[in-house]
């Protein structure tokens, strides 16, 4: 037989966390073992490295987000990442890592454009562009033609800040004094 959680145990605490999460200057790695460790978390919540496992990924997810201009769509993957290791964190301790998120969601676009073909909840928006063009042969000085596109767009910040929201809710009412 197999021992799993021997050999899960044996894989985090050898090579993701020190490999995987700590010495990588690789962004492409870095990315593959965030996914991993929250993959692994969320198969075997009750493990002890959990917590100590999710706290690496927000490390290096945050780094990463702060490390050079990325394009959207990479900061957008970076986010739900870094949001999504945040849940295994403790409240006190993850509140410092949300409000440090607040900056990068406002810097998001409010929509993004979604590729034909694509199937998404979102918005249909017509888009007029005019264009002034010299038009001697008819006599006018300047002739105005309008120009019709329908762009397909869906909402992108929305879904960061309900998981924010959320996150400040799940662990319920702070513990009383007495």
């Amino acid at each position: 037989e197999v021992d799993a959680i021997g050999l899960c145990n044996t894989f985090v605490q050898s090579i993701l966390l020190p490999v995987g999460l700590q010495e990588s200057l690789d962004g492409h790695l870095t990315q593959a073992a965030s996914l991993s460790a929250l993959r692994l978390a969320e198969a075997s919540p009750q493990m002890p490295w959990v917590t100590t496992l999710c706290r690496h990924v927000l490390i290096a997810q945050t780094e990463a987000l702060s490390a050079t201009p990325l394009p959207v769509c990479h900061k957008m993957s970076i986010l739900a990442t870094t949001l999504i290791a945040a849940r295994a964190i403790p409240f006190p301790e993850r509140t410092h890592t949300l409000l440090s998120l607040v900056e990068p969601i406002l810097a998001l676009p409010s929509t993004t454009r979604v590729p034909l073909g694509v199937t998404s909840p979102g918005l249909i928006l017509q888009e007029y562009a005019t264009r002034h063009h010299s038009a001697k042969s008819h006599n006018l000085l300047h002739h105005h033609q309008m120009q019709y596109g329908q762009h397909y767009r869906r909402p992108a910040r929305i879904t960061y800040w309900t998981e924010l929201a959320l996150s400040f809710f799940l662990d319920g009412p702070a513990p009383s004094p007495d």
